[in-house]
């Protein structure tokens, strides 16, 4: 197989992961204002054995360090994938403040990482590379478009603990990674939406299951990961473009 078709692939299998990331914070649905729940979890839900406020389990998300990364389990038109994000921390992309996140993928046995930068003050994407035997290819932007939210670095405003008071049904308990982490969790109801959410794990999301099906679930998390793709070769990352439509 050629370079120019090693891309190609890559550039298939690389974007079928991206997509398959399913945090809709907000999304199309309309979201049904709740008041607040005065109804709290069993004690046996509870680490602690007994019931906590939301302010003592939950304050937004937990700001992540380089190298801070979690993994999920995602669901997805029937088919189940792991996704693994990696905070690569805030550096200055084409001139912007921007936060990146770097994430991987197995082709033909090898490694692949990929990078995805976003502007800091309005979260837009500004730059987006791949790295492939040691070569760091740009892929266009819009090839990342309509793929839903991303995890965030700050807490999205409708999920602070004063709007999920304000606006959600919710309640307070824990869950177990199945690497045996246990965090503290707030479970927040959204018309047919229940979103996980924790200030121990970086970028927040732990859980989300639409019309009662689990889409998105936490496997692990940790910190200490060295990012693959360094910041010079984001900054001088090839430029690659396709002559044709894949369709994405």
């Amino acid at each position: 197989m050629n370079k120019k078709l090693i891309v190609i692939s890559l550039i298939i299998i690389i974007l079928g992961g991206v997509g398959y990331f399913v945090f809709k914070g907000s999304g199309n649905k309309q979201t049904k204002i709740i008041k607040e729940s005065t109804s709290l979890p069993s004690s046996s839900s509870l680490s602690s054995g007994q019931e906590m406020t939301l302010e003592e389990v939950y304050r937004g998300f937990k700001q992540p360090e380089v190298g801070d990364w979690a993994e999920w389990r995602v669901l997805s038109d029937g088919k189940e994938v792991k996704t693994k994000y990696v905070y690569v921390g805030e550096k200055v992309i084409d001139g912007k403040q921007a936060y990146g996140f770097e994430f991987s993928a197995k082709f033909q046995g090898k490694d692949v990482a990929s990078q995805i930068w976003y502007d800091k003050e309005n979260f837009t994407p500004l730059k987006y590379a791949v790295k492939f035997n040691q070569e760091v290819y740009c892929l266009p932007l819009n090839y990342y478009e309509n793929e839903g939210e991303e995890p965030q670095v700050e807490t999205p405003e409708e999920y602070t603990p004063e709007q999920i008071k304000e606006k959600f049904n919710f309640k307070i308990g824990t869950y177990t990674t199945s690497s045996g982490k246990t965090i503290k969790v707030v479970k927040v109801y959204k018309s047919d939406q229940e979103v996980w959410l924790s200030s121990e794990i970086p970028f927040g999301i732990v859980k989300l299951i639409d019309s009662g099906e689990v889409k998105t679930e936490l496997i692990d998390f940790g910190t200490g990961v060295t990012p693959q793709i360094s910041y010079s070769e984001i900054q001088n990352c090839k430029t690659f473009s396709l002559p044709f439509n894949l369709g994405f």
